[in-house]
């Protein structure tokens, strides 16, 4: 055959140099070719003088091929000339106008949807955070981090969905071109668009949240955004081996869904969190059947639903599992072993699904889930929106602001998992609270002004705080009520709890609470919690208070008149040290400041004044730290891999070690504030009196202050109450607010500390 070409090709070369030369003329359309017709004689001599026989025959074969192109392209360079002015050009522009915008925005879209993988103190897989920053389902969707691709699920979602991306004369810019003919012939014979879709393209339309299922004209519009939006995406993706191309299918592409009346809510997204669900595994820790499985939920996804669909949920397992044996043996064709390996694993798969459906959530859990299936199931199936608030939204709420302290506001993309310090205990210690709350807002329906419990969205009630810390500042129990960060972040005034520096500086200053005595002199404009105004003369009888009975009551005007010797610069450093602020700039005032608790501080500040307190009188040297809800977080770094810590927050109180160095001042602060919980002193806590060494047989040290904050018309906008004690031998902090959300709408009137200490007793009975 290849004789019969040569034969052919020399007879027609040795035709008329004429007509050879008019063949070049129409070719080419050269209109004098005399001198051109001397060049190519001239060379053609040459080449039958230089070059042997059997190489001129190809060259001439070569020769003819290019002129029947030059020939073909002078032909339809109209048509060629058509598309680069219509399409080329166009779309050359477009890229170069808004390729960098459009970058941009892919880029926005991919951190807003990146959120953290939440877990407990016993890594239970709780949800993710932060769902309470989201926006609509059908406009975003969150989803995990994946530190390590797995391979098979890598190898088999190409085979399946892509499998000329690493064939360069085929996928231009991530579109496989040769696609493009076999859909438009289906679109052609069947009025239906179907197929075509690259991996890339199908990233473009996950990400922008465009339904597979539209009408034609919707999905041919889609299809040229797929098609020009993919190109630039790939520019920024094809990287690294294409390391963050996969990234962004392993986190944007919807793997799971719901059954028609699951109530299951929104697609889970990316590997991380279906695999977290489906699989109660992390990616890395995927088999390979598994992995073939969620690649092959590229095209149709896994069902999920409660135990009435199982039938729907069992057939589409089924195709599942065709489809990824047969992305396995397209994928390892060449690799017998680990063929039979992946299909082993998913052969045990299917039998499992056969045999029994998984829980789609931690089984330790199980019990506190609601009774009804379908209640359960949409918790339980639901990590982004659901699952997380249902276990630990007031958790949640810290948590974030925490990070947000820690890493910024773009926290979400240096985060890959979140380990709380909580267990399954704290839920059922919110129920608690929230029972408790609900009968003191029974009891108080008199006193109260606004509720306790918040029964419909457009009510105002009050903001309710609750913590209790360990002696390492692990927060173990906590409550929330409030979507601001109450506890965290904003600041609002101490009442009494004021008193608490005081009482360390006083210590430090060598009062002895038995010995040593504070008259009860007036001050202008301030009273004493009774009312009382104070005396002119402290030389009266009976009007001194000693240290004890005037923390115990929580008197006002005997610390002022105590401080009035106390150098400004003093106090200042009292109140830095500590963290707290206030605009007071006369010395009179901020020692005013100081007693009546007129400073600032962010609950969570006042909680670690009180965690410092009581680690400085057990311990040698008192803990200054924050208390925190985060006890283990996992950090991506700038390589991509996953590296966990434990996060320490700077906290807002320094130096007080210094005042602990005197040994009275661990003794007075003991005396003193361990009175706030005895009668003797008509302590304001003293409904805890069984919480006291001589009372409780396990406790060895407890200590407390209580505050209240009132309006000038004398209603009360906030009650506080904080304490620390030892108990078998560990140290724990508490911290309760009780508040009102704005000063227009009070807490209520004549409301007193002791109506709201259940809740402190709930919360030390957690303990036991």
């Amino acid at each position: 055959m290849i004789q019969e070409l040569f034969w052919r090709t020399q007879l027609q070369l040795k035709d008329s140099r004429e007509s050879l030369f008019w063949k070049i003329k129409i070719s080419l359309g050269i209109s004098n070719f005399t001198k051109a017709s001397q060049l190519i004689f001239i060379i053609s001599q040459l080449i039958a003088f230089i070059i042997p026989s059997p190489v001129r025959l190809l060259l001439r074969v070569f020769w003819v091929v290019i002129l029947r192109l030059f020939g073909l392209f002078f032909l339809i360079r109209k048509h060629i000339f058509l598309i680069i002015l219509f399409i080329v050009i166009p779309y050359w522009l477009y890229v170069v106008i808004y390729g960098n915008q459009i970058l941009t925005e892919y880029q926005q879209k991919h951190v807003k949807f990146s959120a953290a993988a939440l877990y407990d103190a016993n890594k239970n897989f709780l949800g993710l955070i932060p769902s309470l920053e989201g926006g609509k389902a059908s406009e975003e969707h969150k989803s995990l981090y994946v530190p390590n691709i797995p391979e098979t699920w890598w190898d088999v979602l190409v085979a399946l969905e892509d499998e000329n991306l690493n064939n360069w004369l085929l996928s231009w810019g991530g579109i496989d071109i040769s696609a493009f003919p076999r859909a438009l012939f289906f679109w052609m014979t069947t009025n239906k668009i179907s197929g075509g879709s690259s991996l890339s393209m199908q990233l473009v339309r996950s990400i922008n949240h465009q339904p597979p299922r539209a009408g034609t004209w919707t999905k041919i519009a889609r299809k040229i955004k797929e098609v020009s939006h993919s190109p630039i995406l790939m520019s920024r993706l094809k990287h690294n081996d294409r390391r963050e191309f996969k990234l962004w299918l392993a986190m944007h592409v919807p793997l799971v869904q719901g059954t028609r009346h699951s109530n299951m809510g929104s697609e889970l997204y990316g590997l991380g969190v279906s695999a977290r669900v489906v699989f109660a595994k992390k990616p890395e820790h995927l088999n390979m059947g598994e992995q073939a499985i969620l690649a092959a939920a590229f095209k149709k996804h896994i069902l999920l639903g409660p135990e009435p669909d199982n039938k729907t949920v069992l057939n589409r397992w089924n195709y599942l599992i065709e489809r990824a044996a047969y992305g396995l043996k397209k994928a390892y064709q060449y690799n017998p072993n680990k063929q039979k390996q992946a299909n082993k694993e998913l052969d045990a798969l299917k039998e499992q699904m056969l045999t029994q459906l998984p829980p789609y959530g931690p089984i330790s859990l199980i019990n506190l889930y609601p009774e009804d299936e379908i209640k359960r199931f949409s918790i339980t199936a639901n990590p982004a929106m659901r699952r997380n608030t249902y276990f630990a939204l007031s958790e949640i709420r810290l948590a974030i602001a925490e990070l947000k302290v820690l890493y910024g506001t773009d926290w979400p993309q240096k985060i890959d998992s979140v380990y709380l310090t909580t267990s399954k205990n704290n839920v059922k210690f919110k129920r608690k609270v929230e029972s408790q709350l609900k009968q003191i807002q029974k009891n108080l329906r008199n006193q109260l002004q606004i509720n306790l419990v918040k029964s419909s969205d457009e009510e105002i009630f009050a903001q309710v705080v609750l913590a209790l810390a360990n002696e390492q500042g692990r927060i173990i129990r906590f409550y929330q009520n409030y979507h601001t960060p109450i506890y965290a972040t904003i600041k609002r005034p101490i009442a009494s709890l004021g008193k608490l520096p005081v009482a360390v500086f006083l210590g430090y200053s060598g009062d002895n609470p038995k010995t040593t005595y504070y008259c009860n002199h007036s001050y202008p404009n301030t009273r004493n919690p009774d009312g009382s105004l104070g005396v002119e003369n402290c030389h009266q009888p009976n009007v001194s208070f000693s240290p004890r009975n005037t923390f115990a009551g929580s008197w006002n005007l005997p610390l002022i008149h105590r401080l009035k010797p106390v150098p400004k610069t003093t106090l200042e450093t009292l109140r830095d040290r500590f963290g707290l602020t206030t605009t007071s700039t006369d010395e009179t005032e901020l020692r005013r400041a100081l007693a009546l608790g007129t400073v600032t501080a962010s609950p969570r500040t006042m909680h670690s004044i009180m965690h410092t307190l009581i680690t400085g009188i057990k311990n040698a040297v008192p803990q200054q730290l924050q208390p925190s809800i985060l006890g283990r977080v996992e950090e991506i770094l700038p390589d991509g891999t996953v590296q966990g810590v434990k996060p320490k927050s700077k906290p807002s109180i320094h130096e007080i070690e210094v005042y602990f160095r005197e040994p009275n001042t661990k003794y007075f602060l003991h005396e003193v504030l361990s009175e706030v919980l005895k009668t003797r002193y008509r302590g304001t806590l003293k409904s805890l009196v069984h919480w006291t060494p001589a009372r409780h047989k396990y406790v060895d040290i407890h200590i407390a202050k209580t505050g209240t904050h009132s309006a000038e018309t004398g209603e009360t906008l906030e009650k506080y109450i904080t304490g620390g004690l030892v108990w078998k031998g560990n140290v724990y902090s508490y911290f309760l607010l009780i508040g009102a959300p704005n000063p227009t709408a009070p807490l209520g009137s004549n409301l007193s500390t002791s109506q709201f200490a259940s809740l402190i007793q709930l919360s030390l009975d957690s303990l036991e």
